[in-house]
């Protein structure tokens, strides 16, 4: 393991609140923090701490609950441990935050998970990333360090996160996308669940006016079809602009594709909007007793 072979030197570690590059980006992401887990009480891990400067930052605004891990750290303290973190804590975290540290994990999904089973339910994972997509460019290839076992993209941490019952919540690019900076939270229910909330989502669907149309007949239209189960007997027409699309059927559940003035003629009961993003958009379009 890697950990075994390292020597760790007091003056490896960078001192990042020299910067004010680096102070701006604690701010940034102190902000963050304190709208995510706004009780001082809050319990917050940080895995990779460094010297502890957010820690601090957190403590001097009233935090009292923190703890950091890193074994770099130059000097050691009750705020600052320099042991490698290995998720037994006493007390589950409200927050763990773990910046430019998952690059370094040899077996990033079982570190996850780890991290996820020292959160509470509905509590917070802060990891901030080399972006994996900014290193396509030449001039960017500096950042692929010796030490990193792997480089993410937003959607392959997303893949990992999910697996752990995480959810992103938001990916904000730092210094030009060369980071991310990726909120997830800890669902309070397993993603199979899921399953149980489309089947009442589809009774519920069910159950309003008929006749009852689809406008949208692109892939997320497709999906809802089939996630919802919603055969020629719910509904027979999906509406769709595209004048390619009008005339044939949504395979491979036979609903008929149609303009807006058949769908005028038809008057359905209820409107079905596959994108809510289109949704003032397509108001626009319908008559409003519709």
């Amino acid at each position: 393991h890697k950990e075994k072979s390292l020597d760790f030197d007091k003056q490896y570690i960078n001192n990042q609140a020299a910067s004010s590059v680096a102070v701006n980006q604690f701010r940034a992401v102190f902000n963050d923090i304190e709208q995510m887990v706004p009780a001082k009480s809050s319990r917050i891990i940080e895995i990779g701490c460094g010297r502890g400067e957010l820690l601090k930052m957190l403590q001097d605004i009233g935090y009292g609950n923190l703890k950091g891990y890193d074994p770099a750290a130059p000097a050691p303290s009750e705020l600052v441990s320099n042991d490698y973190w290995n998720g037994e804590e006493s007390e589950k975290a409200d927050l763990v935050i773990a910046r430019h540290t998952l690059e370094e994990i040899p077996d990033p999904k079982k570190f996850i998970a780890t991290i996820a089973g020292a959160i509470k339910q509905g509590g917070y994972f802060y990891a901030e990333i080399t972006n994996a997509t900014h290193l396509i460019g030449v001039e960017e290839c500096f950042s692929l360090y010796p030490e990193y076992c792997n480089i993410f993209s937003l959607l392959s941490l997303a893949g990992i996160l999910s697996k752990s019952g995480f959810l992103i919540k938001s990916a904000n690019a730092i210094n030009g996308g060369e980071w991310l900076g990726v909120w997830a939270k800890k669902q309070d229910y397993l993603l199979s669940n899921r399953s149980v909330e489309l089947n009442e989502l589809s009774r519920k669907i069910k159950k309003l006016p008929k006749p009852l149309v689809l406008w949208g007949a692109a892939g997320r239209g497709g999906n809802i079809l089939a996630f919802l189960h919603l055969d020629l007997s719910e509904m027979e027409y999906v509406v769709d602009i595209n004048v390619d699309k009008q005339g044939k059927f949504v395979p491979p559940f036979g609903q008929k594709i149609i303009s807006l003035d058949e769908l005028k003629k038809l008057e359905p009961k209820t409107i079905l909007v596959a994108n809510s993003k289109y949704k003032k958009e397509i108001l626009a379009q319908v008559p409003t007793n519709y």
